[in-house]
């Protein structure tokens, strides 16, 4: 138990000089990594205790205090974990709302190089040339379209009158 006092508040303190922008940087952060470092140190006070307590109940006379190294060792790990999985977590959070800001970035950053792009004269004469092109692309595709309905549909008279011809001659 001596000992996680003396861990608890130095891996807090690295953690918040290594990572001053997560403390500062936005308050709801902040609490959130100290909630997290908070219920990590609880849940390790916690583990420590709940090893302890069958140990005491067992013995008839008690004995002096003592720690023993692995018992230590398992609450530190076990804050370890809990430390690491909270600064995760953080860092996760932190993470995505960054790449949500980055996203927004690149948006309007492409929207500012469409904008001044386009007031380019070059740039408008070859979007114009390009609209033009396509314009003119659609309209011979159209006329070809109406052509050949034309033809297949003149086929089809002259088949007509093939096939009259024809039963007029059978007729006969």
């Amino acid at each position: 138990m001596e000992t996680m006092r003396h861990i608890f508040p130095a891996v807090l303190t690295a953690i918040l000089l290594l990572f001053p922008p997560l403390a500062s940087a936005d308050s709801e952060t902040g609490k959130n990594l100290l909630r997290g470092l908070l219920q990590a140190g609880i849940e390790a006070v916690g583990e420590q205790n709940d090893a302890s307590v069958p140990k005491q109940q067992e013995q008839v006379a008690p004995a002096p205090k003592k720690t023993s190294p692995a018992r230590g060792n398992i609450a530190v790990s076990g804050l370890t974990q809990s430390l690491k999985n909270a600064v995760e977590q953080t860092l996760d959070t932190v993470k995505e709302r960054y790449k949500e800001e980055g996203r927004a970035y690149a948006r309007e950053l492409s929207d500012v190089i469409v904008e001044r792009l386009m007031q380019n004269p070059r740039i408008r004469r070859v979007t114009s040339t390009i609209q033009l092109v396509g314009i003119a692309l659609v309209a011979y595709l159209v006329l070809v379209t109406v052509v050949l309905l034309m033809c297949i549909a003149r086929v089809q008279r002259s088949n007509r009158e093939i096939l009259r011809l024809l039963k007029r001659k059978e007729t006969e």
